[in-house]
């Protein structure tokens, strides 16, 4: 004869706002401490890329110029407009 499954459950309480609180914001900060180190490294990384080496101007336009390797109407930085670096600040001449 088969006996029916019966399974003790403990008393059922309210958690403590304190305790939920402290859950929370260690979630949380786990949370920000990997994202915020994701994001730090991710933004020195691009910093560093696009800073590195540091061109003046004249290196940059003398480099644009010496690209040939481009049709002229597909190239930005031709007389007809500034370099990009004098464009993106909204400098007009």
């Amino acid at each position: 004869m088969l006996l029916p499954f019966y399974m003790e459950m403990p008393p059922y309480r309210m958690p403590r706002l304190h305790t939920v609180f402290i859950m929370v914001w260690d979630a949380c900060k786990g949370f920000l401490k990997k994202a915020g180190t994701i994001i730090t490294l991710t933004t020195v990384i691009l910093w560093v890329l696009l800073n590195v080496p540091m061109r003046s101007d004249a290196q940059f336009e003398a480099f644009c110029a010496s690209d040939s390797s481009a049709p002229p109407s597909r190239r930005p930085w031709t007389s007809r407009s500034p370099p990009p670096s004098r464009a993106m600040t909204g400098s007009h001449h």
